[in-house]
């Protein structure tokens, strides 16, 4: 598997040469402000697979935490899961029929409890998603949200029937900027961008001039080395299968 390979990041699951633990560095003092706690509810089987874009979200913003679903010898917790006003809100970001929409008013609404709400979100296909909505009897009093009308997903590098339903990562982007920073949306949005572009490139999904992000040299570089040490031959502008 490509995560045990050396020439891979353990961390953000990309070629060394084209790592992005550098801009997830930089982008979490910018997102240090956001108060909105995030429980992503993963599914045990996203947990292997290195498009997931939970771990990114995980990474860059902070009260933000992993919980994985499915795992028998480790049941998940369901702490924090409240459907009480008074207290921590919390919401469910799916959309189901009598999900509410993130509207201005209802950001209002939210910003006069004076406390910041908990998002919890599923993690996975839609058909793994909704299946834990359902079997989570925690899950059941908390109020959906859905997210209102809006750009198509940027997430490439895994196949939807459905080009209204985001990432993970894409998700939390949006439900940040409408509940509480439009800049740090974009921040985040700007970033995913990066990641998906790289990750794009290196599977010979789009080429070097068509890419908004610069490509770092040090992946040509790499593979300029390797081909000269004798090892398996690419091309400077070839990216790695």
């Amino acid at each position: 598997m490509r995560r045990q390979n050396s020439n891979y990041c353990p961390h953000c699951k990309l070629h060394q040469t084209l790592c992005i633990c550098e801009l997830i560095s930089a982008l979490r003092p910018r997102l240090a402000h956001i108060k909105i706690r995030t429980i992503i509810l993963m599914h045990f089987r996203e947990e292997r697979l290195e498009s997931n874009t939970a771990r990114l979200a995980a990474m860059t913003l902070p009260n933000c935490e992993i919980r994985v679903r499915g795992q028998l010898e480790n049941p998940m917790s369901t702490e924090g899961f409240s459907a009480n006003s008074d207290e921590q809100p919390s919401f469910l970001l799916f959309p189901s029929e009598d999900a509410a929409e993130i509207t201005p008013e209802f950001t209002e609404q939210i910003k006069k409890l004076g406390t910041p709400p908990t998002l919890i979100i599923p993690d996975g296909s839609w058909r793994q998603a909704s299946k834990m909505c359902l079997r989570i009897p925690e899950l059941r009093n908390i109020r959906h949200l859905k997210l209102p009308a809006g750009a198509k997903a940027q997430y490439h590098l895994r196949h939807s029937h459905h080009s209204e339903r985001v990432s993970t990562f894409e998700a939390i982007a949006r439900t940040v900027g409408l509940l509480e920073d439009p800049s740090a949306q974009r921040e985040m949005e700007i970033f995913f961008e990066k990641r998906v572009e790289r990750g794009l490139w290196a599977r010979g999904k789009i080429r070097q001039e068509n890419c908004r992000h610069p490509i770092p040299p040090a992946f040509f570089d790499f593979f300029r080395k390797a081909g000269m040490a004798g090892s398996t031959k690419k091309s400077k502008s070839e990216p790695p299968q």
